[in-house]
């Protein structure tokens, strides 16, 4: 019986996350993940989702979304959104719900609305974050539900790659479950240790992570 081709299972957790200036670590990923998927077929990208513990594939509709610089997948972008007056309701449900409106919408009329809907729940800030880049650029805050497909199923011999900020939004226990109960390899990139080498420049809720990580 000839061997299963080994998957390349290819993590854009941080891309995906991403809606700022495009800083190396993220540069780094979204290469790597372009590299992949025009030299092996068989490359899946993935992206971490901690509320099951599981990586879950990237739907292939909203890949060229988040590798190239157009959006994020909406991963608690609203969690920190404060409401503009104490009496009034916060603002993220009524622009999550705008979101997958103007993304899903099957008219152009409705896409223009949802944003222009967008614009005036937004009237006063002072920027359109996490909407829009520093450029004017408007960005896609897809939902989770929408941009990822499954679980996916770990099986001996497939491969992990994983070079994002792992440490801010992985559980490490699960990385060396899939190693040792599934026999998947897993290629990691450390990009430096100044964290660990330098740790009176870092507080402690961004140093201790990053220790427990590595």
């Amino acid at each position: 019986m000839a061997e299963r081709p080994r998957r390349l299972i290819v993590d854009v957790s941080s891309i995906a996350r991403w809606v700022g200036p495009a800083v190396g670590i993220v540069r780094v990923e979204r290469e790597l993940a372009v590299f992949a998927e025009a030299h092996r077929s068989d490359t899946v990208l993935s992206f971490y989702d901690p509320r099951i513990g599981q990586f879950r594939a990237l739907q292939p509709r909203w890949q060229e979304t988040v590798l190239g610089w157009h959006g994020a997948i909406e991963a608690g972008a609203f969690g920190t959104w404060k409401r503009p007056r104490p009496w009034l309701p916060s603002r993220g449900p009524m622009m999550q719900a705008l979101e997958r409106w103007r993304l899903t919408s099957p008219s152009r009329a409705g896409r223009i609305a949802a944003h222009q809907l967008q614009r005036l729940v937004l009237a006063g800030r002072r920027h359109e974050y996490p909407f829009a880049a520093a450029n004017g650029q408007r960005l896609a805050l897809v939902p989770p539900d929408l941009a990822l497909g499954p679980a996916i199923e770990p099986e001996p011999g497939d491969i992990l790659v994983c070079a994002g900020t792992d440490w801010l939004h992985k559980d490490v226990a699960v990385l060396a479950d899939l190693r040792a109960r599934h026999g998947v390899s897993i290629a990691v990139l450390c990009f430096d240790l100044i964290p660990l080498l330098f740790p009176q420049f870092f507080k402690p809720q961004d140093r201790e992570p990053f220790r427990r990580h590595w």
